[in-house]
């Protein structure tokens, strides 16, 4: 059996214990998003675009498709989700998008996942003045291949999103531009 003194001893330390968790939880704040995720707001909202393909190698007489997308915000404001829908030149394309910031890297991270590719598509992205630029680099069969995509937002408040691949000398080939109206 245990001393009065010692119990009161004991309730004390456990009175002190949980006072210290107390005074820690108090002063522990959750983490907040990157102010960086604050400038793809511009992009939230129910969206429609057409996309004019450029005539080329991959579209002999180009193509005008038509589409939509969806962006809202993440868990906790760390990533933005998007659902995209288009009829695409080779069919329909159905997919998801998650963009968060990487805060060790300072580029932003794209993982896109869709019925007209097997694997998530990962791509990097950064500003350039007022264009959100991202890159993605992939091997499509023995072929590897590097796309630019350009996204800005503009006065009127569409957005103009214009993909380009990069060619064997190095630069970059304009594939198609989208050009998107937020509906909500």
């Amino acid at each position: 059996m245990l001393s009065r003194s010692r119990t009161s001893s004991i309730a004390a330390l456990a009175a002190l214990f949980v006072l210290s968790l107390a005074a820690v939880a108090a002063h522990a704040q959750m983490p907040k998003p990157s102010p960086e995720m604050a400038k793809l707001k511009f992009l939230q909202g129910n969206w429609t675009y057409e996309s004019i393909y450029e005539k080329g190698a991959f579209y002999p007489d180009g193509a005008t498709t038509k589409g939509t997308y969806a962006t809202i915000e993440g868990p906790g404001g760390f990533s933005q989700i998007a659902d995209f829908h288009e009829m695409a030149p080779e069919g329909e394309e159905i997919g998801h998008e998650v963009t968060n910031w990487d805060e060790a890297n300072h580029v932003y991270k794209s993982y896109v996942f869709g019925n007209a590719f097997p694997q998530c598509v990962m791509r990097t992205g950064h500003w350039d003045g007022d264009k959100l630029i991202f890159v993605t680099e992939f091997e499509q069969g023995k072929m590897k291949m590097t796309l630019q995509s350009e996204t800005v937002a503009n006065p009127d408040g569409t957005v103009t999103i214009k993909e380009s691949m990069k060619g064997a000398d190095g630069t970059y080939k304009l594939l198609f531009t989208s050009h998107a109206k937020k509906v909500s």
